[in-house]
């Protein structure tokens, strides 16, 4: 007897080892983007277009330029008020919306536990897909975390929409502020749709139609009540940005499954236990926003300009089933007398540790507290603070990178990536950039490229995805000629 007594408490111990591990794991993938935000050194061009918009919605009245302009904001207009005034407080609009992406992905993580247990989780399945869901974002998708860009606050505001609508529901009423939340969270970031699209589908497989179509009408009748406050507000020039042209390119279809391989062993383990436990409501909520995670990934992905943020949706969904299955594993129907409910929860967590053990960028952690990485950090912010001053000193209009030309105090006369897909489009002159150049209206600069944070090296990865990417470059918006 006291050697099966042992046994066990050997089998919990490493157990809770390998949860501590998935933790700690978790921590150590936030040191590299949070150290990285206080520095003052381009992470994307992404960051800059933010800032300018969100300067202009305080400062203005109005994140959206007219037709006529070279500048296109095609993103809805919260974030930049928020990002705005609160940059305006900080002295930093860009490190105002760096700290925000932060506390998004922490309380993402936070909201996914939440999620969980409002499933029937319990507080160990909870932390454990809280952990993998942030551990996932920190290794793999750290150019996000800690950028200023309102996706991941716009997906943790949408995901708390999400546990509103699930409480009023389980509350027997209509769950309106549910509603009325992810709709919200819709004018931060307008490219969420797993959440939404998932809970009233679930609805309709529960057999809820009076409810579904209740929830449909309401969400109808918000959304539209949004576009109508954005016109009032804003007019014409709100139609105009906000429905851009934009390019489909199929040939991006690989860099989908590229992006969804480092968390494949995973996904098919949790899918696989999901699957088995399909009558379960909160399994079949969780396979339902896999499957259009995984959808919504794909379509997304293929959209000119989209990056790895189209799957952000589908990382939600695939932590809030790791949990889940974590959960299921101990229940009756999974058990045998040969493996126990220790062995097989080890087991599924030793695959959850697996690709990030693997990953490079944990392996890399240890040069941030080297003296070399800090001065090679250090030399590129002042490169930065070089770049400002020179291009503060430049007459007149300048097209550059737009980190620089905002900290510069330039104003935002060209977005390069839209005005590109226009030119491309047909909807404006393929030469509106390069006879402003020609007529000395606008300066043309190259910055030094070392602005940007230490890139780490090149893995194997990165190499497959080179050949399906394409990137709209500053030079190739520069470069047409008649």
């Amino acid at each position: 007897m006291s050697f099966f007594y042992s046994l066990d408490i050997r089998k919990k111990f490493l157990l809770n080892s390998a949860l501590f591990l998935l933790v700690t794991i978790a921590a150590l993938a936030m040191l590299s983007p949070t150290y990285r935000a206080f520095f003052k050194v381009v992470i994307s061009c992404n960051e800059g277009w933010n800032a300018f918009f969100g300067a202009a919605a305080i400062h203005t009245g109005t994140p959206y330029p007219r037709p006529e302009q070279l500048i296109t904001n095609n993103y809805p207009p919260l974030s930049f008020y928020l990002v705005g005034y609160l940059g305006t407080l900080l002295g930093d609009l860009i490190l105002a919306g760096r700290l925000i992406s932060l506390l998004s992905v922490l309380l993402l993580g936070l909201f996914t536990g939440q999620l969980i247990k409002r499933l029937g989780g319990k507080s160990h399945d909870a932390i454990v897909g809280g952990a993998f869901f942030i551990a996932t974002m920190g290794l793999f998708f750290k150019q996000y975390v800690g950028m200023n860009d309102p996706q991941l606050l716009a997906q943790c505001i949408m995901l708390g929409g999400v546990l509103l609508f699930l409480k009023g529901l389980a509350q027997e009423r209509t769950p309106w502020v549910g509603l009325a939340v992810m709709v919200i969270a819709g004018f931060f970031k307008h490219n969420i749709i797993m959440l939404p699209a998932s809970v009233l589908l679930w609805l309709l497989l529960r057999g809820e139609k009076k409810m579904f179509i209740k929830c449909l009408l309401l969400a109808a009748s918000f959304i539209v009540a949004g576009f109508m406050l954005c016109y009032w507000s804003y007019g014409h020039d709100f139609i105009f940005n906000f429905f851009p042209s934009r390019r489909i390119l199929v040939s991006k279809g690989p860099l989908a499954l590229l992006d969804l391989s480092c968390v494949l062993v995973p996904a098919i383990a949790a899918f696989s236990i999901l699957w088995k436990k399909r009558g379960d409501q909160g399994a079949l909520l969780i396979l339902v926003m896999l499957f259009i995670g995984t959808m919504v990934t794909f379509l997304q992905r293929i959209g000119s300009g989209v990056s790895i943020n189209s799957q952000f949706d589908f990382n939600i969904a695939l932590a809030a089933a790791v949990g889940l299955a974590f959960h299921f594993l101990s229940d009756p129907s999974f058990l045998s007398k040969k493996i126990s409910k220790e062995t097989l929860q080890l087991s599924f967590l030793l695959v959850l540790l697996l690709p990030f053990l693997c990953a490079p960028e944990l392996h890399q952690l240890p040069q941030l507290s080297s003296r070399s990485f800090y001065q090679d950090a250090k030399r590129r912010e002042n490169i930065v603070f070089q770049e400002v001053q020179r291009i503060h000193d430049i007459p007149g209009d300048v097209f550059c990178e737009n980190s620089i030309c905002y900290r510069a105090g330039k104003p935002f006369v060209v977005d390069f990536f839209n005005i590109n897909e226009r030119m491309k489009t047909g909807t404006i002159s393929p030469y509106a950039v390069t006879d402003r150049i020609k007529n000395h209206l606008l300066t043309k600069v190259i910055c030094n490229p070392d602005i940007t944070w230490p890139s780490p090296p090149t893995n194997f990865l990165d190499k497959l995805k080179a050949p399906f990417r394409h990137s709209t470059t500053f030079e190739e918006c520069c470069s047409q000629s008649r």
